[in-house]
């Protein structure tokens, strides 16, 4: 596959306000300043990417869907076990649906091949890491470079997907 560049990058962003010109009704006003922080505060071009996908696709999305607000904190610090840990991007929603409250939070992973998985122990570390992660309530789901920079959109409706069954899910067991 041949390498992306930031034009690349860049066309997928526009891309995306394109296909979702809600999402750009919304943010026009600080579109400038969601780009900046995203070219600023994320170093990796996946990352950039899925950080887009999340905030036009999945965030607006499910505050459309449901009467919640969500949203996309990048590089999220989370302790468990008196251990820190750091994940990509937490998806967090917060609202009422059908009476009841819910808070949802979903890590999304963005393993590229140069950071997971290149050892035994590597590989060990993050399993156990996902499970004590789960175990404290989260919702993890890992996407690789190769899947974000194919199709972006896909993987935006998978996390939208898992996010809405997840709290549709949750509601109908209350």
């Amino acid at each position: 596959m041949a390498n992306k560049t930031k034009g690349d990058e860049l066309g997928l962003i526009y891309e995306l306000l394109r296909l979702d010109s809600k999402a750009y009704e919304v943010l026009n006003g600080s579109i400038g300043s969601v780009v900046k922080t995203a070219n600023e505060e994320i170093k990796s071009p996946i990352e950039q990417v899925m950080f887009f996908v999340l905030l036009f696709n999945v965030v607006i999305g499910i505050n459309r869907e449901i009467n919640a607000t969500s949203g996309v904190y990048l590089q999220k610090e989370i302790t468990v076990d008196d251990k820190k840990y750091y994940a990509d991007f937490v998806v967090e929603t917060k609202g009422i649906v059908n009476t009841k409250e819910i808070i949802h939070r979903t890590i999304i992973e963005c393993d590229g091949h140069d950071f997971h998985e290149k050892t035994k122990e590597q590989a060990q570390h993050d399993k156990e890491r996902d499970r004590l992660l789960q175990k404290a309530g989260y919702t993890i789901l890992h996407f690789t470079g190769s899947e974000i920079w194919a199709d972006p959109q896909k993987c935006g409706q998978q996390i939208y997907d898992i996010i809405i069954n997840s709290i549709k899910g949750s509601d109908d067991n209350a």
